[in-house]
């Protein structure tokens, strides 16, 4: 059924995210014993959000982890035994 509306069509690049981590354990006695610290990134390389033809310029169901950038993490887990 054509209601004589144009439809346009706009067709979305591809785009690759780069995430990273990185842990260490330690071992032995002290207080840095058995304890593991971790770092992290997501869009190690501050990848743009493909443009698209929505209201904000990008997806962001599809294309939310690029919005913010890059983003680092750190996570410290410390195990009693």
């Amino acid at each position: 059924m054509d209601l004589g509306a144009i439809q346009h069509r706009y067709i979305v690049d591809d785009a690759i995210l780069f995430n990273a981590s990185v842990s260490y354990h330690f071992h032995g006695a002290g207080w840095l014993g058995n304890t593991t610290l971790r770092l992290g990134a997501v869009n190690l390389f501050k990848t743009p959000p493909p443009l698209t033809s929505g209201n904000n310029g990008f997806d962001p169901r599809i294309h939310g982890r690029f919005a913010a950038g890059r983003t680092w993490s750190i996570e410290l887990v410390k195990t009693f035994k």
